[in-house]
């Protein structure tokens, strides 16, 4: 129902994937001072946190928490691994 292009939406995705590279490289420098395993809970609360208001939230107001879900879900995996061999 936003009446965009697919031209519009593909430019979208990749400023999606921006602002997860970003959160990524956030999150590298943000881990050399909190413990890994806060830094996980905090990101995944804010996941699920962004994750109910993508859903829930209508048209724009959506679109914009899907770029906090990518953000804060860029660290998720590679802490959640390195926070099972320790």
């Amino acid at each position: 129902g936003l009446s965009i292009t697919q031209s519009k939406a593909s430019t979208m995705f990749s400023l999606c994937q921006v602002t997860f590279t970003v959160g990524r490289f956030v999150g590298v420098v943000i881990l050399n001072w909190i413990d890994p395993a806060l830094m996980l809970t905090f990101h995944s609360v804010m996941c699920v946190i962004a994750s109910i208001c993508v859903a829930t939230l209508e048209r724009w107001k959506a679109v914009g928490f899907l770029y906090v879900l990518f953000f804060y879900e860029s660290i998720c995996y590679p802490v959640s691994i390195s926070t099972d061999i320790i």
